[in-house]
């Protein structure tokens, strides 16, 4: 698993790296410690497992201002619609 920068400042892409895999998720939040930010591209996964890699970081805060997931109202649906600028 590789994390390179993003910018000087912040941000790291975690590469190679696998929400599901517990062997991943120290180098995972190592990258967050060190980047303050990161991005983790193409990572399928279903909503039990969403809420489990969330719930590793802290308490999740249920936010009262999106709509909930029909299947997992811990997660909040932030959607872009073709017609939003």
């Amino acid at each position: 698993m590789e994390a390179p920068r993003l910018t000087r400042a912040i941000g790291a892409e975690i590469i190679g790296g696998d929400v599901t895999n517990d062997e991943d998720w120290s180098e995972i939040r190592l990258a967050f410690i060190d980047h303050a930010v990161i991005i983790i591209r193409a990572q399928y996964i279903s909503a039990d497992v969403h809420i489990y890699f969330a719930s590793r970081w802290e308490q999740i805060n249920e936010n009262r201002f999106f709509t909930p997931h029909s299947d997992a109202p811990n997660i909040a649906l932030v959607l872009k619609e073709a017609d939003h600028t």
